[in-house]
């Protein structure tokens, strides 16, 4: 009987969120209302303090006016801290369309202005968003046959049946063409905890896999708020539109609805205990 020392990771827990918020610019000056005087929009709820960090899931423009006669351009900043290595790190552009086009309410299919990647391609499901400190980092000793008296060849790791890796891998093996049912195999006896030992070759395979899929997560760990910018040539030869009669010099200029969906992932590094187990298994 062999003893091993593995680490048992505690679940990382996420919360899905929206923000909703209604910007006015006006149609003279390109300046944003008073509660959005510094271009904040879209409040996010995040607790730096606990180590909480936020993943975009998407933008939406749901509702939009200009009565003014041009287009206006826009572009949205700070849906991350740092930019991903495949993108140019600039904001998201907004186009509002001149008055003769723009009125009310936004067609479903044409609300969204931002997806990132991870969303739309991730093959395995956002539920492992948030846990890359487990399922990408060492997760007990090696085990395998003695070479010499030296260091054993490494023949597999061992895992807590609630290890996240061990949890992925049973569930998507049958989505790698490399892997089969023998690459995960449950070694504790049947009294114990279950443990299981993921074959080395495993292992390197599915980490490789995550570590091309996190390269396109993105967070926001700091500025609970996202930052709306008038693209300047929107205010070349702009003018609103004349008030309505009576109606006193009115509001003239462009009128948006922005939405956000968000991940709130808690904590940031996962906590870990240490559990010495037993191990039947003869190498």
């Amino acid at each position: 009987m062999n003893r091993h020392v593995l680490v048992t990771r505690e679940e990382v827990v996420q919360e899905r969120r929206h923000s909703t918020d209604v910007i006015c610019v006006d149609g003279n000056t390109g300046a944003f209302d008073q509660r959005h005087g510094k271009g904040r929009v879209l409040p996010l709820k995040l607790s730096v303090e606990q180590g909480e960090k936020i993943l975009i899931l998407d933008v939406r423009l749901l509702y939009c006016t200009n009565d003014t006669e041009r287009e206006w351009r826009f572009e949205l900043h700070g849906l991350w801290d740092n930019p991903s290595p495949s993108s140019s790190g600039g904001g998201i552009q907004i186009m509002i369309p001149a008055k003769s086009q723009t009125w009310g309410p936004v067609p479903e299919k044409d609300q969204c202005i931002f997806q990132p990647t991870i969303v739309s391609q991730f093959p395995f499901g956002l539920s492992w968003v948030g846990q890359e400190h487990a399922l990408l980092n060492v997760h007990s000793s090696h085990v395998g046959p003695p070479v010499n008296g030296a260091e054993p060849v490494a023949y597999g790791q061992l895992f807590m049946e609630t290890d996240p890796f061990l949890q992925f891998t049973r569930n998507n093996w049958s989505k790698f063409k490399e892997l089969s049912a023998y690459d995960v195999v449950l070694v504790s006896a049947p009294k114990d905890p279950p443990v299981y030992r993921i074959s080395q070759h495993a292992v390197q395979r599915v980490t490789h896999s995550f570590k091309t899929l996190f390269e396109e997560v993105r967070y926001k760990t700091r500025n609970p708020w996202l930052e709306l910018r008038v693209d300047p040539c929107s205010l070349i030869g702009n003018t609103a539109a004349p008030a309505l009669e009576g109606g006193g010099g009115g509001f003239s200029g462009v009128v948006m609805m922005l939405q956000v969906a968000y991940m709130v992932v808690s904590p940031q590094v996962p906590k870990c205990r240490i559990v010495e187990q037993p191990i039947n298994m003869h190498l």
